[in-house]
């Protein structure tokens, strides 16, 4: 049996499916406080065995809620940019102090490390209270030296500090986005390995136990710890990739996930996911993670209405529902007063409609579908908007030239607990289909228990040089001839691609995106080539469920 099960900031999810077909499926109130609990819920929910189980694949708010209250401790960065470019306060969450030495774009060294500088800085971080470093360098991708050099320094002068590479996390060229996601994972790196922990002793007899990426693949729970800031963004994710399944035929359409604190938007064209181009945006910062391209909506089942002597207007914020034994008036105690979803005391909602339509001077089914219908409003006018925002997107251009025009997706596919409900008032609003499959309100587990390990490098092999660069480390491959052919740099990039990947413990062959060759010439002749070969795992799902 498989279980996936997605966390969200209101409702956790289960699905249990087994011999292809999905047997059980729960959805349970989130303990913000402690996901582990909601967890431990579900599990309870579909009274499951741990051996039965074949594998668990979890999607989690944790790095999103940790990230975006900024509860993470105090780090610092080491920064080695070498000439050229200015930095200031505002690229990076943390604070920072520039060292001297550089590499250039080809790896060669500019100028060294000054050890003096690094001790004497090091001393400063510590008088500020920071104990833990990230160290980054610019061009560390295509050779890693000045940062094993800090890191000697420290760890040798400095062992009571913490110290991270930013090249063990990432292989991404782009050196603000690699600095701010390496500085999130230590910063993190304490609250994230307590929840793995937690999930073993949830789920102690299970061997195979995983965590949902924002790209949509999964990577196993021993390995997960270098990717706690993948999984930013997993529940979109998840949304996406259950939509994804529950489709079945439709090519392309715009995904909403309605929950309860927001309306998270996204979008499939020609049966894939569209991903952001530029990586995962968070508190203002990119950073190296690949994900979904999503638009988000302050509007969800728990927003609160705030009433007026003109009517009501929406709240960005949440609250408790009237139907929870809450002070307020929320969507969802719209939905349950008119029998559109089967949670919460129906009683409770009506009593708290009921005071308000009085005031209004009408009756509390008018004003439950004055609601819902100014909620379908809003999330049908923002349409527009979110089309404006993905156009920007490289994919979607694209996919409007091969349909030369600008078109709406065939569908808008909703999910979540709400969807059912407000289908029908975002359909007064708009022209296309408004769908809502039986399963919507598990979707995002859905999506998570159907999750392919995914896979995305780079691999850079400079035989001029004989040194090769990846996404997980850089290295000297001496046997290179001057020039190599084509199919023997794809073959190389596969071999070692292979061999990270069976050390991780995944086994599918990864395909080759893309390969470029540019010659490196010296005193008028041509002394090397350079290789650039993108190759991976595309994200997907697993084919031949029965849904």
């Amino acid at each position: 049996m498989i279980l996936g099960i997605d966390v969200g900031g209101t409702y956790s999810d289960g699905v249990l499916i087994s011999n292809n077909k999905i047997i059980n499926q729960v959805k349970v109130k989130t303990n913000s406080e402690d996901l582990i609990s909601s967890i431990k819920e579900i599990k309870g929910s579909l009274n499951i065995s741990d051996k039965s189980l074949e594998k668990v694949i979890v999607s989690t708010t944790l790095m999103t809620n940790f990230i975006v209250e900024k509860k993470y401790e105090k780090i610092g960065l080491f920064l080695i940019p070498g000439p050229g470019m200015v930095y200031s306060d505002s690229l990076f969450p943390f604070p920072y102090k520039l060292l001297k030495g550089g590499i250039d774009f080809q790896g060669r060294l500019i100028s060294d490390i000054n050890k003096d500088e690094v001790i004497k800085k090091t001393e400063e971080f510590l008088n500020a209270g920071i104990d833990k470093i990230s160290i980054n360098g610019k061009f560390s991708p295509r050779n890693p030296v000045l940062e094993n050099k800090v890191y000697e320094i420290i760890k040798k002068n400095f062992p009571e500090i913490k110290i991270e590479k930013g090249i063990d996390l990432s292989g991404n060229l782009n050196f603000i986005r690699r600095s701010v996601s390496s500085g999130l994972k230590i910063a993190s790196e304490e609250v994230f390995e307590n929840f793995l922990k937690a999930l073993i002793i949830v789920f102690p007899d299970t061997k195979n136990i995983n965590i949902l990426k924002s790209d949509g693949g999964l990577v196993p729970l021993e390995l997960s710890r270098n990717f706690s800031v993948e999984t930013i963004f997993s529940g979109p994710a998840a949304s996406a990739f259950g939509a994804l399944a529950l489709l079945k035929d439709i090519q392309s359409a715009l995904v909403i996930d309605i929950g309860g604190t927001t309306s998270d938007y996204s979008l499939i064209l020609n049966k894939e996911p569209l991903f952001a181009s530029k990586g995962i945006k968070i508190n203002n910062f990119y950073t190296t993670a690949r994900g979904l391209s999503v638009f988000s909506l302050p509007l969800g089942g728990d927003t609160k209405i705030n009433f007026h002597s003109e009517g009501f207007n929406f709240s960005i914020n949440k609250t408790l529902p009237a139907m929870e034994g809450g002070n307020d008036i929320t969507i969802s105690d719209c939905l349950c007063f008119l029998n559109e979803i089967n949670i919460g005391n129906r009683e409770l909602a009506s009593k708290a409609l009921q005071k308000e339509a009085k005031t209004l001077g009408i009756s509390e089914k008018d004003l439950a579908d004055k609601i819902l219908n100014q909620a379908g409003k809003i999330i049908a006018d923002s349409l527009s908007q979110v089309i404006e925002h993905w156009e920007k997107e490289p994919k979607y251009k694209v996919w409007q030239i091969e349909n030369q025009m600008k078109i709406y997706p065939e569908v808008l596919f909703l999910i979540g607990g709400p969807a059912k409900g407000l289908k029908k008032y975002i359909q007064n609003y708009i022209d296309i289909p408004v769908v809502v499959d039986s399963k919507a309100m598990t979707a995002n587990a859905l999506g998570a228990a159907l999750a392919k390990e995914s896979f995305s490098s780079y691999i850079r092999i400079n035989t001029s040089e004989g040194t090769v660069s990846s996404g997980w480390g850089y290295f000297e491959e001496k046997n290179f001839s001057k020039r190599l052919h084509p199919d023997e740099g794809k073959e190389y990039a596969l071999k070692i691609t292979n061999r990270h990947l069976n050390n991780l413990g995944i086994k599918d062959i990864p395909q080759i995106y893309e390969h470029e060759i540019f010659s490196i010439v010296r005193d008028g002749y041509t002394s090397g080539q350079i290789h650039e070969i993108h190759l991976g795992l595309k994200p997907g799902i697993r084919e031949g469920v029965k849904l």
